[in-house]
């Protein structure tokens, strides 16, 4: 394990979630700030580890992204949002302080759905608040969060909510009675 240690330390990544072998192939898998590090080798010990052959990284749903100048929500399936101003970024409430730098080459691009109004509904997969009441926005409609516990336990994060517009209040009032969300609810999209 001393090599496995020393291989860390050298590349830089500091917290290693699992190693195993199968085959005489050894994997390495590091999961740093949502970081999925792949390191493969051959052999009979960690020590033949090799640099890396695939670098992942996966972003929850709602993070803000600046992917070479662009800002990008991360929306359901690891798709990118783009914002098309920075009008339309701070109209819907987003803060340049939750904005990462990444590059989000791998990720597929919205074809049909791009924040572009300052005043247009949410992406899906907002958390989005109204008067004193959290909701998640879904494709069925404003799902009301009915505690703090349950918005955590879905991937909420308090960082990304924002306040819900006139164009999210008209969602919430065509689909009154849907039912609360409930702790890790199979409508939120992770």
């Amino acid at each position: 394990m001393q090599s496995l240690q020393a291989y860390t330390k050298a590349s830089g990544q500091s917290k290693v979630t699992s190693f195993s072998t199968k085959a005489d192939v050894y994997t390495v898998s590091n999961t740093t700030a949502g970081d999925v590090l792949n390191q493969q080798g051959t052999g009979s010990s960690p020590a033949s580890l090799k640099p890396a052959t695939t670098f992942e990284r996966s972003y929850s749903v709602g993070s803000l992204i600046n992917n070479k100048g662009t800002f990008y929500f991360i929306g359901l399936g690891q798709v990118k949002i783009p914002f098309t101003s920075m009008q339309a970024f701070l109209g819907l409430g987003y803060s340049t302080r939750n904005v990462v730098n990444a590059d989000l080459s791998s990720l597929p691009s919205a074809q049909s759905f791009f924040l572009s109004k300052p005043d247009q509904t949410h992406p899906w997969g907002s958390f989005l608040k109204l008067d004193n009441t959290i909701y998640y926005s879904s494709e069925q409609g404003m799902i009301a969060v009915p505690s703090w516990t349950i918005f955590l336990s879905n991937g909420g994060q308090e960082k990304y909510i924002v306040k819900m517009n006139a164009e999210d209040v008209k969602v919430l009032n065509a689909h009154p009675n849907l039912p609360l969300l409930e702790v890790n609810d199979g409508r939120v999209g992770r």
